[in-house]
């Protein structure tokens, strides 16, 4: 167990430093893409892919167009939280990245992503 400390130190100050979000929809996805995830009940049956995606939709929580925002992003993150298909590292990751949104100034226009990120 002491072993262990210091590497989970390490890598929460290693995730704490990575950039709250990355822009929206999320690299390798486009708008129509993200509508479909929505419309199938955001099934995704790869387990690392909804990993990903749920980090990647981060970038979404402050986007102006509300059915990325409310439908997809904030939909399917607490579609698969609810569900328990996020993994722990995941979870992880996703609480510092919200917590570090809250806290900081809104990047986007609207400010939209603050309240998105503390829902």
């Amino acid at each position: 167990m002491a072993r262990l400390f210091p590497r989970l130190l390490c890598l929460c100050l290693l995730l704490a430093s990575l950039p709250a979000a990355a822009g929206c929809p999320p690299a390798g996805q486009d708008r129509d893409g993200l509508l479909q995830l929505k419309a199938g009940g955001f099934a995704l049956e790869d387990a690392a892919q909804r990993q990903a995606m749920a980090l990647g939709l981060l970038g979404c929580l402050g986007d102006p167009d509300g059915q990325l925002r409310d439908g997809v992003a904030f939909g399917a993150l607490s579609h698969w939280l609810r569900a328990d298909q996020l993994d722990a590292g995941t979870r992880v990751q996703l609480r510092l990245r919200l917590q570090a949104m809250v806290t900081e100034p809104a990047d986007d226009s609207d400010g939209l992503r603050p309240p998105f990120a503390a829902l």
